[in-house]
């Protein structure tokens, strides 16, 4: 005698019970590729966020003028209490390229005094809107 339901579709119902009730807050395992590799953005979200002095981080690829190496990560940071002066960006650095692979570790960095966080979140909040990557200098 078989059971009337079976498990897969169990877990079907509810996985679109959860749809119904739920909205679509976070990509978990979001990935680009860089350098010719599958770089997780949480993966190096989570390597930024447990330096001291970071209370927040979040990592997203952008495309390089002239590259052809995929998209390079940047990682937004914000620092405990607003105050930059708490992290040593030289540890900082030497932190990342120890905790994580070449081609995941962050090639710019956006330091910001808050990440906004709402249901649908907007790359172009931390690639900033009509920015450009090949300014050599700050405006």
């Amino acid at each position: 005698m078989r059971p009337a339901v079976t498990p897969g579709v169990k877990r079907a119902r509810a996985v679109a019970n959860a749809r119904a009730r739920s909205r679509f807050v976070d990509r978990i395992g979001d990935t680009f590729r860089s350098r010719g590799e599958n770089c997780s953005t949480t993966e190096v979200a989570e390597v930024c966020s447990i330096f001291p002095g970071v209370a927040e981080a979040n990592v997203v690829g952008v495309k390089v003028p002239n590259n052809e190496d995929g998209r390079m990560p940047l990682a937004a940071i914000t620092p405990v209490n607003g105050d930059l002066s708490k992290i040593d960006l030289k540890a900082f650095a030497a932190h990342l390229r120890k905790n994580l692979p070449s081609y995941s570790v962050p090639m710019f960095l956006r330091i910001m005094p808050q990440i906004e966080v709402c249901a649908r979140f907007v790359r172009g909040q931390l690639t900033g809107r009509g920015s450009r990557l090949n300014r050599s200098r700050p405006r």
